[in-house]
């Protein structure tokens, strides 16, 4: 009885197909964990925009702010965003 030895190119395909099923198994797996993390990120930090931090009260009415050359900046309400220069804030 002879035993015909498999052919190279079969073992190799068989092995693509297992390679690209892990490989994919894995990608999905992974995008799974990013999303859920950022899901997450996502919720908790329209949680902590909602709610003012422990002891703080919203601020209403007009806002003043004066810079340290003596400029003043005045608006109706206070600022939404806030947007800086990192070297400037950094030591804050």
């Amino acid at each position: 009885m002879s035993h015909e030895p498999r052919k190279s190119a079969q073992l190799f395909t068989n092995a693509t197909t297992r390679r690209r099923f892990i490989r994919a198994a894995a990608a999905v797996a992974g995008a799974a964990v990013v999303t859920r993390a950022a899901a997450q990120a996502a919720a908790h930090d329209a949680s902590a925009a909602a709610s003012p931090a422990s002891g703080a009260t919203p601020a209403t009415g007009a806002w003043t702010f004066t810079d340290d050359k003596g400029v003043t900046a005045n608006l109706p309400a206070p600022p939404v965003c806030i947007v800086a220069d990192v070297n400037a804030v950094a030591p804050l």
